[in-house]
């Protein structure tokens, strides 16, 4: 459904120096899956998720790939052709988007100016479709008259969800949707998206620096690093199966609530500076199972037996280090 082919995000400064946000990225997302995405602030998450959706300036950012919606290569259109597409076959939530709503219109209105600017929907089938989305959202569908400031924060939240889906996209991205929450509203906004989208059967690119809140939901995981996916697994087999040493160290720093003992270790050092690029392995400088190679020559994803990973210590002729 959607395929990410060699994806760059640059971004320009005053200096000259550009800042390598996103570098070389491949995946793809079939129908009907949810694909999480984890890795620490600053790693390319979000500008990643911003780049397939189109939503970066170009005045601003230097981005090159190829990002194909069914077939259709995003980055050939123009922008009157991107904006009748979002909504309709993709659409977004952004990180503190319960914020993003205008505080001077009452929430049926602003879905309502979603649909009529993407369809010729009658005005009560408007209505129903809006308090039929407020209902999966598990709100009562009388809080469409109302003005965002009357909501609480988790009941915004599900607005914008809800608000995503109304011209049944094919691919909902999230980026951090529950970070400003609690986490009594995080699990029962988490457990709502994830019967919403079994249901519904679209797609969903969830972005989250929270590796145990993805594993509960994606069934599917890739770990980023310094702009570069680093692993590509099921999320059914990461915990027990993880290769990559990142991979690893944020396991480390990851409670499971069913085990009887618990461990935690944190991860040395911080992330690399990408201003003039980086030479050989991002993480390097950070592993424990460092080589000479690393510091040279840039790994690159190979497969392995449950998914893919990016590290030397494993190559398609060798076996993998314990």
């Amino acid at each position: 459904m959607l395929e990410v082919k060699d994806l760059w995000v640059t971004y320009k400064s005053r200096s000259g120096i550009g800042v390598s946000a996103v570098r070389g990225v491949d995946f793809d997302i079939p129908d009907n899956s949810f694909l999480g995405l984890v890795g620490e602030s600053g790693c390319g998450k979000s500008t990643l998720g911003f780049g397939i959706a189109g939503l970066l300036d170009p005045k601003r950012n230097d981005v090159s790939g190829k990002v194909i919606l069914d077939g259709q290569d995003l980055y050939t259109l123009s922008k009157e052709q991107l904006r009748t597409l979002r909504w309709e076959k993709l659409s977004v939530v952004l990180q503190g988007g319960m914020n993003a709503f205008n505080p001077v219109l009452k929430i049926k209105q602003q879905f309502i100016d979603v649909m009529r600017a993407h369809s010729n929907q009658s005005t009560s089938s408007m209505v129903d479709r809006i308090a039929e989305l407020l209902s999966a959202v598990q709100l009562d569908p009388r809080i469409m008259d109302s003005y965002p400031h009357e909501l609480s924060g988790g009941m915004k939240q599900r607005t914008a969800i809800a608000l995503s889906l109304v011209l049944h996209p094919r691919l909902v991205i999230l980026d951090e949707p529950t970070t400003a929450l609690d986490v009594v509203v995080q699990r029962s906004i988490i457990n709502m998206l994830s019967e919403l989208q079994r249901l519904q059967k679209f797609s969903v690119l969830f972005i989250s620096h929270d590796l145990g809140l993805v594993l509960e939901v994606a069934n599917r995981v890739m770990v980023m690093y310094s702009g570069q996916i680093v692993e590509d697994k099921p999320a059914s087999v990461i915990m027990d199966d993880a290769q990559h040493p990142y991979t690893k160290a944020l396991l480390g720093c990851y409670v499971n609530p069913h085990a009887e003992n618990v461990s935690l270790k944190g991860i040395p050092g911080t992330p690399p500076d990408l201003r003039g690029g980086v030479q050989g392995c991002p993480f390097a400088p950070r592993c424990s199972f460092v080589m000479d190679v690393c510091f040279t020559k840039t790994p690159q994803l190979v497969k392995c037996e449950n998914g893919l990973v990016a590290c030397h210590l494993y190559r398609q002729d060798e076996v993998t280090v314990e």
